[in-house]
């Protein structure tokens, strides 16, 4: 009577606060009584020890009674631990729905099985058996929270998002293990979960999502119409990322602007995406690239990004390039930068392969520092082909020779230099007095790693004007190109190329002779040089 009254005052008691004061309590799997079970073995264990080592017959009666006495305490122990498992076992079966979601399995010891291993199989049926009520609770809040309704194209998807919500549900459950119920070698386990976990993981899980994907594509549209290029692409992107973690990109649908109408957030952030790439556009640098004999560029080089918007080009800014090689070799291989405010972006390599005559490069957008999904790396990125060439080295020499004195002329010589850097070649100047080239000309270019040499000779005849007191110089002028390398004459060119100058004196006669000549020369140096590249 003494177990009988703790055991019902304890269910009083539990009654009082899950009913009374409305406070979840779950109950404890071992009575007040039965708590005493192992201590009771305990002390039986130990009068046996003494009523094997006791020699005395009186003693060993009174141990013997005191054994007899433990042992039907034990008894009514147990037979309490079945009642009392049966009622709380009862009382999670009645809070089933309404506070809590329980799972309930009960397994037999098999023969040579070990009684650990039999629990465990409970757990776990228990466990299988509260997903599946979860399961079906959760099908249906998902579906009607997206506004879902499957097929069997999408079956796989959708079961692979439950699934994953089941499991992470599952983290959250309780286990009561109770062990020889209802029979000796069995095991009842109950799992359970609280309802208001459960509604507390629904509404941070899958109620939150869908707000915060909606949230990033609205912004994304706001974005987009103020030309907030990368910002929009940005929020797209997440609105995706998010789509492909929590609803393996299941139709979310939704009403973003809030007009009464449904839309398909999947559909909306991919094509967003798609849409916002294919209309940003590289422009390449309008100057011609060069690279020296060793490999130095002359300068950094620039390239400006823009968003076509009904046919306006504006600057995007805060847009992640690369740059890499896709012929040659420059160090370094890969270039990461940001356009600036004006959409430029600048490009600043080290060396290129001097061994090559031609590097090309590719800069793109770099999707992989917009974390651009997978799913999406079907888009080709945009961007545009960068040439640079090497350098091409001419070697110049350039006389006039007047009345047996030969000199250079350094307008006409000016003049082509500047032209030459103009279309990229490097000029080196050789002085040379003669009129015909030797070995030893193009021995030298050769040893100055030139690739061309260049040969202009000017001849000038000045007289006097008889009838007047000045002086008139003709002059006419050769040009031939070679090649350094096969000492071969690439181009001749003398028609056409006089001029006639006056001056109060030999020297200014020949100087207007000459100045007027010069612009001759560049012009048709011009066209040959084209050829040379």
């Amino acid at each position: 009577m003494k177990y009988f009254g703790y055991v019902l005052f304890y269910y009083l008691f539990l009654f009082f606060c899950s009913n009374v004061l409305c406070v979840d309590v779950i109950v404890s799997s071992v009575p007040i009584g039965v708590r005493l079970e192992s201590e009771l073995d305990k002390t039986i264990e130990e009068l046996k020890h003494r009523l094997n080592q006791e020699t005395d017959s009186q003693q060993r009666r009174k141990v013997k009674k005191q054994i007899r006495e433990l042992e039907k305490q034990i008894k009514v122990s147990q037979k309490n631990k079945q009642k009392f498992y049966q009622q709380e076992i009862k009382f999670f079966r009645d809070l089933h729905g309404s506070e809590l979601y329980v799972g309930e399995a009960v397994t037999y010891k098999s023969f040579n099985e070990e009684f650990g291993e039999t629990i465990e199989k409970a757990k776990q049926r228990a466990i299988n058996n509260l997903a599946m009520g979860i399961r079906v609770k959760i099908e249906a809040v998902v579906k009607d929270e997206i506004n879902f309704t499957t097929g069997k194209p999408l079956e796989e998807k959708f079961n692979r998002v439950i699934k994953t919500y089941v499991d992470d549900l599952l983290t959250n459950i309780q286990l009561k293990v109770y062990e020889h119920y209802p029979k000796r070698n069995a095991v009842t386990v109950i799992a359970y979960i609280s309802k208001k976990i459960y509604d507390e993981f629904l509404e941070k899980r899958l109620k939150a999502q869908i707000e915060y994907i909606a949230e990033y594509i609205s912004k994304g549209l706001l974005f987009i119409n103020s030309n907030m290029v990368v910002a929009a692409l940005r929020s797209f992107i997440q609105a995706q990322k998010l789509l492909e973690k929590e609803f393996n990109y299941l139709p979310l649908q939704y009403d973003i602007d809030k007009d009464g109408k449904l839309e398909n957030l999947t559909i909306t952030a991919e094509t967003k995406i798609f849409e916002i790439l294919q209309r940003i556009k590289f422009i390449p640098p309008k100057e011609n690239i060069f690279f020296n004999a060793d490999g130095i560029l002359r300068k950094n080089f620039v390239i400006k990004t823009v968003f076509v918007n009904n046919s306006t080009e504006i600057p995007v800014e805060n847009l992640p390039v690369k740059v890499s090689v896709i012929k040659g070799a420059a160090a370094p291989s890969i270039i990461s930068a940001v356009s600036n405010k004006l959409g430029e972006v600048e490009i600043k390599l080290n060396k290129v392969t001097a061994e090559m005559n031609e590097v090309q490069l590719l800069a793109e957008v770099d999707l992989d520092a917009l974390d651009i999904s997978s799913k999406l790396r079907y888009i080709t990125p945009p961007g545009c082909i960068i040439n640079l060439a090497k350098t091409k080295k001419v070697m110049l020499i350039c006389n006039h020779f007047c009345d047996k004195i030969v000199k250079e002329p350094q307008r006409v010589k000016s003049k082509i230099i500047s032209l030459l850097h103009q279309q990229g070649f490097e000029t080196e100047s050789l002085v040379y007095k003669n009129t015909k080239l030797t070995d030893s000309e193009f021995d030298n270019a050769r040893d100055k790693k030139a690739d061309y040499l260049v040969f202009i000779n000017l001849f000038s005849q000045v007289n006097k004007l008889s009838e007047y007191d000045m002086f008139i110089s003709n002059l006419n002028v050769k040009i031939e190109i070679y090649s350094v390398k096969d000492k071969e004459l690439i181009s001749y060119i003398e028609n056409g190329l006089t001029s006639k100058g006056y001056g109060v004196d030999k020297e200014n006669a020949t100087s207007s002779a000459e100045n007027e000549v010069s612009d001759k020369i560049t012009r048709i140096l011009a066209d040959e040089i084209k050829k040379l590249r």
